[in-house]
């Protein structure tokens, strides 16, 4: 109840819905404000690994925050989540999404122990298996952020509404590098990106 009588609001009750859908944005924007501060932290290098990170810096200011994972509850064990899948999102971002985390993890050293409530555990289920989102998918981003198959299959008032523009680089190329066997792998991911 508020009024002027200088009363705090009563806050509404939330119901389960409400709660699970702060805890996947929470989620994305985690995800989203981790890469961007790694990429912004990294972009300033001369030379390819400079650039790699200017590129997915902005791959990263185009997605957003709406454009990360996000995770829900898992029936089966609480200790873990299950990330839900944007099937809009071209495998490629999603690859470059990945590797940004694994990089940031081996820089930071994130999967070292801590104190404190023990972290749960995210897992990425394969196609078939893996819940997708019902969100709408982002407008106006590049061409090459969504999944081919994906976009070939919209309607095309579907595809004026998206307003796809021009295709951008993706730096694709970071997947051949040779360190990337040194960056740690997450015994969680089980799907095919």
């Amino acid at each position: 109840m508020s009024g002027s009588d200088g009363e705090h609001p009563v806050p509404n009750s939330f119901s389960r819905w409400d709660f699970e859908h702060k805890k996947r944005t929470s989620f994305a924007w985690y995800k989203f404000k981790g890469r961007k501060t790694l990429c912004a932290s990294q972009k300033t290098e001369r030379g390819v690994a400079g650039e790699v990170f200017r590129l997915c810096w902005r791959m990263l200011d185009l997605l957003g925050a709406e454009g990360q994972s996000s995770e829900e509850s898992s029936n089966s064990d609480p200790g873990y989540t299950t990330v839900v899948r944007k099937e809009w999102r071209a495998p490629e971002v999603v690859k470059l999404l990945k590797w940004l985390d694994r990089y940031r993890i081996k820089r930071m050293g994130y999967r070292e122990r801590k104190p404190g409530p023990r972290p749960h555990r995210s897992l990425r289920l394969s196609s078939g298996q893996v819940p997708t989102t019902l969100r709408r998918p982002i407008a106006n981003l590049p061409e090459t952020f969504h999944d081919k198959v994906w976009f070939v299959g919209l309607l095309p008032c579907q595809r004026i509404e998206l307003n796809a523009s021009d295709a951008v680089e993706l730096p694709l190329y970071v997947f051949t590098w040779p360190t990337n066997a040194s960056l740690p792998v997450d015994p969680d991911d089980h799907d095919e990106y």
